[in-house]
């Protein structure tokens, strides 16, 4: 997948690394700076939407342990393999509940690293 598959190893390494350290900064540093996130549930009607600026240290610091995972179901480059498209699910065991969402990201290319350009969180409970 063009090298794809460590970049999400270490970004759901990075969330986890600050769950514990309650500490953004490796975070960010996979987030395009046009970065545009949306989240949703069953009982939404419409899904939040946040950018790069969004508030991650309160969310962090809203459990006491936490982890994430992440499996990806299917991937597609486009833009003349700019840009890769990852659908996936996505697991996350708080505080000992596990919570599984669907997932899709898309990465680009930015200065020869791939940034998180969009996701697409959907919570399944």
């Amino acid at each position: 997948m063009n090298g794809i598959d460590s970049v999400l190893d270490s970004y759901f390494d990075a969330w986890n690394r600050a769950f514990q350290s309650k500490n953004d900064t490796e975070i960010r540093a996979f987030l395009s700076k046009e970065f545009k996130g949306h989240f949703g549930r069953s009982e939404m009607t419409e899904a939040y939407t946040y950018d790069a600026d969004y508030e991650i240290v309160p969310i962090l610091n809203m459990y006491t342990t936490a982890e994430k995972s992440f499996e990806v179901l299917s991937s597609a480059k486009r833009n003349s393999d700019r840009e890769i498209v990852v659908i996936g699910n996505e697991q996350n065991l708080i505080d000992g509940e596990l919570s599984k969402a669907k997932s899709m990201m898309i990465w680009r290319n930015e200065n020869n690293e791939w940034k998180l350009l969009r996701e697409y969180i959907e919570l399944e409970k």
